[in-house]
């Protein structure tokens, strides 16, 4: 009679270990059985083990014979499904350090950009303050209105109807004139107030109202999340 090992099935179904189409043997569910080396050897029964299927059962008091076969069969079962779960682990522990080392790296950055955050925050209120008082002050308005008011003064001379009674031609033109020369002499008072008072801090202006809009919104608790929590 060939020595076996006992194998229990660990499916939740029955299982066919096949050597061929005329050899195979049943194990039914949650049931163990005796294979002897034929089984044990076969491709068949190595799958169905790698894929938990099948497990060996060790006999508390083994027959030499049993010893001898367990010894036959078990270091093959090592060399062609262990390797695998060995590989495995490694490639699991390698990506948890790699996984581990990158939540390091970004709860620093975290805290840096956190640290940054806080003080944009606190800053929101000074540069919106700040912001104001440039729209307020640096600016050119008055002269800016100066020509306007030429500008409509001017707009008024030309509606004037010459078939109204007291028109004078003469005095038309030379009123329209000195206008002229005013708005031309305003126009220039513009164009140098431009250069010295929004000159110096022409780029700085638009760049100071969008810091300032966005500093004001700044959210620390919001804006970047949270930290990644250890494992």
């Amino acid at each position: 009679m060939p020595t076996t090992l006992k194998v229990k099935n660990e499916h939740n179904a029955d299982v066919n270990v096949v050597i061929d189409s005329k050899t195979k043997a049943t194990i039914p569910n949650g049931r163990t059985a005796d294979l002897d080396q034929l089984f044990l050897t076969s491709k068949g029964f190595e799958t169905l083990f790698a894929e938990g299927k099948l497990s060996l059962v060790a006999d508390p008091n083994p027959s030499p014979e049993q010893i001898t076969l367990a010894r036959r069969v078990v270091p093959n079962l090592l060399a062609r499904i262990g390797g695998r779960h060995v590989n495995l682990h490694s490639h699991m522990k390698q990506r948890k350090d790699t996984l581990a080392k990158l939540r390091d790296e970004y709860n620093r950055n975290w805290s840096s950009v956190e640290t940054v955050l806080k003080e944009a925050k606190s800053a929101g209120p000074l540069a919106e303050r700040l912001n104001n008082t440039a729209k307020e002050f640096v600016n050119v308005k008055p002269e800016e209105d100066a020509v306007k008011k030429i500008e409509l003064e001017i707009a008024d001379i030309d509606a004037k109807d010459p078939k109204a009674d007291g028109f004078n031609l003469q005095d038309w033109y030379e009123e329209r004139e000195k206008k002229v020369a005013e708005l031309e002499a305003a126009k220039r008072k513009l164009e140098t107030a431009k250069l010295e008072v929004i000159g110096p801090v022409k780029n700085l202006l638009p760049r100071l109202d969008t810091a300032a809009a966005d500093l004001k919104a700044v959210d620390p608790a919001k804006d970047i999340g949270a930290k990644i929590a250890n494992w």
